[in-house]
C-alpha cells in the first residue's frame, strides 16, 4: 500500500512539474513557442536568475539606501529629515508661498494662455533646503525647489475636461517644477535673476 502511495505521489509530482514547465516557459510573451522549447526554457531561466540575483537585491539596496525619517511642523511650514544614505547629516526644509513664478511669466510673454496680471504672478511655492551635521548647528544652504501648482495639475485637469483626448493623467508639464540656487548671482529683474539662479536638470549627478 505504501509503495503504491509513493508511486502515486511521484507520478503526481511529475505531472505538476511537467505542467509547470509547459505553462511557465510560455508565460512571458517574447519567449513564445516559436523560440523552441529548449531556447524558451533557458531564456526563462535567465530571466528568473536575473530577477533573483540582480533585480531583487538591487531593489532591496535602494529601499535601504533611500530610507528616510521625517518630522513635520505644519503650523510653521517646516520639516526635518534624516536619510540613511547621509547618516551624519540632518536636512531642514522651509516652505514659503506667494513667490514669483517665471514659468507663467514666460507663458504670458508667448501669449500661450490668458494674461496674468503682474501681481498674480506671485503664486509659486518655494521649498528651501538646508543641511547641518548632527554635531553642529551651523546650517548650510543646499538649494531651493520651486513648484507652480497651476501648471503642475494643468495636464491632469485638461485630461479630465477633454475625456482623455488631451493632456495627461500621468505626466505634468516640465516647466511646473524647477530648482534654483538663491545664493547665485542676484538681479533686480526677477526673470533675469531666475535665469542666473536656475540649476540644470541633472545638477544632482554632478555633485
Amino acid at each position: 500500500m505504501s509503495d503504491y502511495i509513493q508511486k502515486k505521489d511521484v507520478r503526481t509530482l511529475g505531472q505538476k512539474i511537467r505542467r509547470l514547465i509547459n505553462n511557465e516557459i510560455w508565460l512571458i510573451g517574447e519567449y513564445g513557442r516559436s523560440s523552441g522549447k529548449i531556447v524558451g526554457f533557458f531564456k526563462l531561466l535567465k530571466f528568473r536568475l536575473h530577477t533573483v540575483l540582480i533585480h531583487e537585491p538591487t531593489m532591496l539596496y535602494y529601499s535601504i539606501r533611500n530610507y528616510t525619517i521625517s518630522n513635520t511642523v505644519r503650523d510653521q511650514n517646516f520639516w526635518l529629515m534624516w536619510e540613511l544614505r547621509k547618516p551624519l547629516t540632518l536636512t531642514y526644509a522651509f516652505r514659503s508661498t506667494d513667490n514669483y513664478c517665471p514659468s507663467c511669466k514666460k507663458l504670458n510673454a508667448k501669449e500661450e494662455r490668458d494674461q496674468y496680471a503682474p501681481e498674480t504672478l506671485y503664486h509659486a511655492e518655494f521649498t528651501k533646503y538646508y543641511e547641518r551635521p548632527i554635531w553642529s548647528f551651523n546650517f548650510k544652504y543646499y538649494y531651493t525647489a520651486c513648484t507652480c501648482e497651476y501648471l503642475l495639475f494643468e495636464p491632469l485637469e485638461t485630461w479630465y475636461n477633454t475625456g482623455g483626448l488631451e493632456g495627461s493623467g500621468s505626466f505634468t508639464r516640465p516647466d511646473a517644477q524647477w530648482d534654483i540656487n538663491e545664493e547665485l548671482e542676484w538681479d533686480s529683474n526677477p526673470m533675469k535673476r531666475h535665469k542666473k539662479q536656475l540649476l540644470p536638470d541633472d545638477w544632482r549627478k554632478n555633485e
